[in-house]
């Protein structure tokens, strides 16, 4: 259970510090960063919608980036080490899973709290 509360928190981090730096790198001013327990509030104000798109998508992005590198680096030790934890593979399947239902998630959590 500690594993899917962990990954959860973990997947919205990522989502959200991810999208943070691309928006300090576009130069969109940020008006409030702030860590909920069920998710983070990020304000920004964008210029363009080409801003707002990519910040949104980033997002998403970096949560599949993130699972594509935890795959390929236990494929590595896997093959070089020929072992791995038994535990790893949940590690793996639950953030998958993350990866796979984060835009979903984020959409529930903004619809039902009201963020628009």
């Amino acid at each position: 259970m500690f594993i899917i509360l962990f990954l959860y928190f973990a997947r919205m981090i990522v989502h959200y510090i991810m999208q943070y730096f691309l928006l300090k790198f576009m130069n969109v001013p940020v008006t409030k960063f702030r860590p909920l327990w069920y998710r983070i509030d990020l304000v920004y104000a964008p210029w363009l919608f080409s801003q707002d798109a990519a910040v949104v998508a980033l997002g998403i992005v970096s949560n599949t980036i993130l699972f594509i590198l935890i795959d390929f680096l236990t494929f590595l030790v896997k093959r070089y080490c020929k072992c791995m934890p038994k535990i790893w593979y949940k590690v793996i399947a639950y953030y998958g899973a993350y990866a796979f239902l984060d835009p979903f998630i984020v959409l529930f959590l903004d619809t039902v709290s009201g963020n628009w």
